[in-house]
């Protein structure tokens, strides 16, 4: 980053060391920390059928938005389709995108005489920005960006330096569609720096490429998919408040790395400056405060607004290094050495606190991501998935994954899958909150809601509470379906499991598809009760039977069976046992 006075340039060797150090140790942890998030699954499955040439859907033929970073979907299709596969490219890219921006911290955060580079240094022992570099998820991408287009704007003079902010914005709203946000931030600095300076070009440059770059982009998704934002959007009902839950997200990331909490003051910085200097003069001294303050603050509205997230620090991750220059900042106005040695320390103490005390979260009501998904479940999965893939890959298989399943959903290539809480499917997406609850899963359905029947789901795969049946449900052991997988490795989740176990995978039938289950008839690896022959039982005693009941098991097998297959023979028996009985 070009500029006035870099950072880097006026950093004793001694602090320049460190600060490398700090950055060496940050990379080694993430690696260390490696994991993968449920949600990224459906990102990889979206990558996979672009690189397989169907588009960027969940299934083929469903233009369906379920996933929130474009550019970040397309890198990982686009590496797919050359052979990389997607966990460890997410990984690679997403421990690259970290450590771009502990550079960016490092070369063009605030310098100024005897300041130590403290927002590099503090970042790079932040527990949660390590630990989310290789989540999978786009997080880290879109921090990096987030942060060059803030030192970009704090440190621009011309009006090119405006246009590289701009294409950095572009990237940013691409990879999620929050950027925008971001976006409109810079757009209102740079229209006050116009009318200020009374020069135009500043906010031509910064316009152009959301112009000529993202307006066609933002028009093509739209006519792809039908909404104008992601699916996702809809599922969270991001466009409702949900400050309740909002702030009390913001409010533990901030309790929980407590060291950032003075940070929130750098708007105070501007008293100091004037509001002019601070939108017309380049530099961290006169423009810094302004930009850092006005993308926290505006940033932590934002996401007390959406209810905030599911997964702890996830949403907050993106401002951290704001926050963190926003705390050199501070440090930079102190006079007296002996102060700021102690910030220092207490930064870097503060920072590397989180790592030691992250069991408050799992009483805090948001998910510690990674706690929830270590190694041996991405392995086990991993093998569950292909022993369905073997089996049902070639069929016309229709699942729903439950909570907690997108990796079945990747790794078992359903040809058509449904995630339960409404991320990939229009219909979930856009129903009505009926309750406000954990944020990102309050739009799922039980699985024998009518819209599984008519869709024609087959089966269902998840958690135990998906897989019961309703207490009036009619059609009892004939809904289990289990699929033999062997060689899953448990070993981690059990010391009684030294070696990987044989298991029957259990799922439940929503519908029965007559087709396909005479398909699987036989086989040694899967086992369920053929529903034609329990019709042919019942069918054979139905003159003894009650016609209320009869009326009754009828209603529940045109659900599940008959309307759904072409059957004439034995659904006339019924209605002609029916017409008799009237």
């Amino acid at each position: 980053m070009t500029g006035t006075s870099p950072a880097a340039a006026q950093l004793p060797p001694w602090a320049k060391k460190l600060a490398l150090l700090a950055v060496a140790w940050s990379i080694l942890h993430a690696i260390l920390l490696a994991w993968v998030s449920d949600d990224a699954f459906i990102t990889y499955r979206y990558s996979q059928n672009f690189a397989d040439g169907l588009g960027l859907v969940y299934n083929a033929g469903e233009r369906v938005e379920g996933y929130t970073n474009f550019s970040w979907a397309v890198l990982l299709g686009l590496g797919i389709k050359v052979g990389i596969d997607p966990i460890l490219l997410s990984h690679v890219l997403g421990i690259a995108c970290h450590l771009g921006t502990l550079l960016v911290l490092l070369r063009g955060g605030p310098g100024g005489l005897a300041v130590f580079p403290l927002a590099a240094t503090g970042y790079a022992l932040h527990h949660f920005a390590a630990e989310f570099a290789t989540s999978g998820l786009e997080t880290s991408l879109f921090t990096l960006l987030l942060t060059a287009a803030v030192v970009r704007l704090v440190l621009a003079s011309r009006a090119w330096h405006y246009a590289a902010a701009g294409v950095l914005l572009v990237a940013l709203c691409t990879t999620r569609p929050d950027g925008m946000l971001c976006y409109g931030l810079a757009g209102l600095l740079t229209i006050a720096h116009a009318r200020q300076s009374r020069d135009p070009r500043p906010l031509i440059a910064l316009a152009l490429p959301a112009i000529l770059l993202y307006a066609p982009f933002f028009v093509w998704k739209w006519t792809y998919y039908g909404y104008p934002f992601p699916n996702t959007f809809y599922a969270k009902s991001a466009h409702d408040p949900y400050f309740s839950s909002g702030l009390r997200y913001v409010g533990f990331y901030l309790s929980y790395c407590f060291v950032l909490v003075p940070a929130l003051a750098t708007p105070l910085l501007l008293f100091g400056t004037g509001t002019r200097r601070a939108v017309t003069e380049a530099g961290w001294a006169t423009r810094g405060p302004l930009v850092v303050g006005g993308l926290v603050v505006v940033w932590l509205l934002y996401v007390a607004w959406v209810g905030g997230d599911f997964m702890f620090s996830r949403f907050c991750i993106p401002v951290t290094p704001a926050l963190y220059l926003g705390l050199q900042l501070l440090t930079r106005r102190v006079r007296w050495s002996p102060v700021r040695a102690a910030a220092v320390v207490l930064v870097a103490a503060g920072s590397t606190v989180t790592s030691f005390t992250q069991d408050r979260i799992a009483d805090s009501g948001w998910s510690h991501e990674r706690r929830v998904y270590p190694p041996w479940r991405l392995a086990a999965f991993d093998t569950i998935g292909a022993g369905l893939d073997r089996i049902l890959g070639d069929t016309n298989a229709f699942a729903i994954v439950g909570s907690m399943q997108a990796q079945l959903g990747y790794f078992a290539a359903f040809p058509r899958a449904i995630e339960i809480n409404g991320l990939t499917d229009e219909h979930l997406a856009h129903r009505p909150i009926e309750q406000r609850g954990w944020v990102g899963h309050e739009k799922g359905m039980v699985w024998h809601d009518d819209y599984f029947v008519e869709r024609g789901v087959h089966f269902v795969f998840g958690l135990y509470d998906f897989m019961r049946a309703p207490p009036e449900d009619r059609i009892g052991q004939h809904r289990c379906v289990s699929f033999f997988v062997a060689g899953v490795p448990l070993n981690e989740l059990s010391p009684a499991l030294t070696e990987p176990v044989d298991m029957w995978v259990r799922g439940t039938m929503i519908t029965y598809d007559r087709a396909l289950m005479q398909s699987l008839r036989g086989r040694e690896d899967v086992e369920f009760l053929p529903f034609e022959d329990h019709l042919d039982d019942y069918l054979a005693t139905i003159d003894e039977r009650d016609a209320d009941e009869v009326a009754l098991d009828y209603a529940a097998y045109r659900r599940f069976y008959f309307d759904h297959n072409e059957d004439r023979e034995r659904q006339r028996a019924f209605e002609a046992f029916l017409e008799r009985a009237q």
